[in-house]
């Protein structure tokens, strides 16, 4: 498998670029699908094929996806309380974007596909697992978490019909990424924490969250490919009891960093203020990843690694202060 051809969608982006460098590290012949080539010297510096593209073009996926194993699909337009894409930007691209990745898969002879979903489409009301049940679309959803949905609806479809397609569930994602500038967008944990890190973010929800470090998520992506099930979900939400705030998240990150930059828990949501993110978090929140853990054979970095390795990659890029 270490010859292979991997392509992998999203691969400027914080998971995507991740997996491009593990995936090059472990041997792979690693093809990128990238809106802008010219902007994408970190992943040709590590031998990344490019293909011009997005996961909307049907001619540039069947391109990208010739001759290639595996897949993993990591292409998304993140959604919570900075988000402003329209809601036919989330339908087109993490709808019907997955769809096409699927139908081109499927077209190449492809054999392993792994798409990147979300915490956002299981029910709240349970301890997440890997076999949560997915609550049906509905009109009261977010555009995001109806296109998310329905996205693992068409992937579970896909598979049922025998294609070998595999979810992994990240949670609330941060870390390193080879693209300084694109991770620290708003809509972006990393861009969270970096802004709460420069005094620029001072207040969100007090509600926990799941934490998915960003090369966990990778390495759980590539296990899934190399692995895992047909029709299998895995988890990458990090461990229960690094379940947080975000504001006691980035709080932590400071006093790693020895930085004097502090948030606040906000207990109650102003009207507007923090957007989506008041329905999409529940009060309190459990996982259990033990089954991913088992058939993988990963577990979760301690959140104050991840977060010291966040730390010192920002302070490289000269983001904070040394």
């Amino acid at each position: 498998m270490a010859s292979d051809v991997l392509l992998v969608t999203g691969a400027t982006g914080l998971v995507g670029s991740s997996l491009c460098r593990l995936a090059v590290q472990a041997g792979y012949r690693v093809r990128g699908l990238v809106r802008n080539p010219a902007d994408c010297e970190p992943l040709t510096s590590l031998g990344v094929e490019l293909v011009t593209g997005d996961v909307r073009d049907a001619d540039a996926l069947a391109g990208a996806a010739a001759s290639a194993t595996g897949i993993v699909h990591a292409a998304a337009v993140l959604g919570g309380t900075w988000a402003s894409a329209s809601a036919d930007t989330y339908h087109t691209t993490n709808y019907l974007g997955t769809s096409a990745v699927l139908a081109a898969a499927r077209q190449a002879g492809t054999e392993r596909v792994v798409c990147l979903s979300t915490i956002a489409v299981f029910d709240r009301t349970e301890t997440l697992t890997e076999r949560s049940r997915v609550v049906p679309v509905t009109a009261s959803d977010t555009p995001y978490v109806q296109a998310k949905r329905a996205a693992y609806y068409e992937g579970m479809l896909h598979a049922s019909l025998g294609q070998h397609i595999m979810f992994v569930v990240p949670g609330c994602v941060y870390g390193p990424s080879l693209f300084v500038h694109r991770a620290l967008d708003p809509t972006s944990f990393t861009g969270s924490l970096w802004a709460a890190l420069n005094g620029q973010l001072t207040r969100y929800l007090a509600r926990p969250l799941m934490w998915g470090y960003s090369a966990d998520v990778a390495q759980t992506a590539m296990r899934a490919l190399e692995r895992g099930r047909i029709g299998a979900r895995y988890l990458a939400v990090g461990r229960n009891e690094d379940a947080m705030s975000l504001p006691d998240f980035c709080n932590r990150a400071a006093a790693i960093a020895g930085l004097p930059a502090r948030m606040k828990n906000d207990a109650v949501d102003a009207p507007g203020r923090y957007g989506s993110m008041s329905d999409m978090v529940p009060g309190k929140w459990e996982s259990d990843s033990a089954r991913t853990s088992e058939e993988l054979g990963l577990s979760p970095t301690p959140v104050d690694d991840a977060l010291a390795a966040t730390v010192s990659w920002l302070r490289k890029a000269g983001k904070i202060p040394a």
